[in-house]
């Protein structure tokens, strides 16, 4: 069993990285991922930002909690300072550290050098670098000569309306062409092209 602290745990691409089997032995009962500690917010409400994952004393406090600090997102509000500080505490701890890099530029942050600054301390000091693309992974080993393991995006979209919205799709296109082929006897019937979900 492989205990991971996400930066943000319910963040869509980090809750859709599991398997969707329920056999065992599929994946799904060997990694656990954490929930984001809580914030409350003036307002009363409870939210992941700032990430207190991202803390480190908090990662002495819970050291026994997490075997793996996963790095996705929420980073951008920390100095590259504070970042490799995090990086040397869970090492420290014996913890292992994942990166993965969605954005070489940050779409959120005016400054590129920003976002790239706070690469410079979390990518070379990671025990192992995740990013979407191939072209990603080039411009990593590029500036930070490190191999980065390509994992595409998984689906951001619940399966379930996915499907749904497939088969909507599907139906609407075949009630079309349904509808053409009446209007005229020569036309090709129409086709069935459902697609695999899943």
């Amino acid at each position: 069993m492989l205990r991971v602290a996400s930066v943000p745990a319910d963040h869509p691409y980090v809750a859709h990285l599991s398997p969707t089997g329920e056999t065992p032995g599929d994946g799904c009962d060997e990694v656990i991922r954490l929930p984001d500690p809580p914030v409350i917010a003036d307002d009363g409400w409870t939210r992941w930002w700032p990430p207190r994952i991202l803390d480190p004393a908090r990662l002495r406090e819970h050291v026994g909690e997490f075997d793996v600090l996963h790095v996705p997102f929420g980073f951008e509000s920390f100095s590259p300072e504070h970042l490799r500080e995090v990086v040397d505490v869970a090492h420290e701890l014996g913890k292992g550290v994942v990166v993965t890099v969605h954005d070489l530029r940050n779409p959120h942050i005016e400054d590129p050098a920003a976002q790239l600054s706070r690469l410079d301390a979390l990518v070379p000091a990671a025990d192992a670098v995740i990013t979407l693309t191939q072209g990603a992974a080039d411009a990593i080993l590029a500036r930070w000569s490190r191999d980065a393991v390509v994992v595409h995006a998984p689906h951001i979209v619940p399966l379930d309306v996915t499907a749904a919205l497939l088969l909507d799709d599907t139906s609407s296109r075949t009630n079309r062409a349904d509808a053409r082929s009446s209007d005229d006897s020569t036309a090709a019937p129409a086709r069935n092209d459902r697609r695999r979900i899943g």
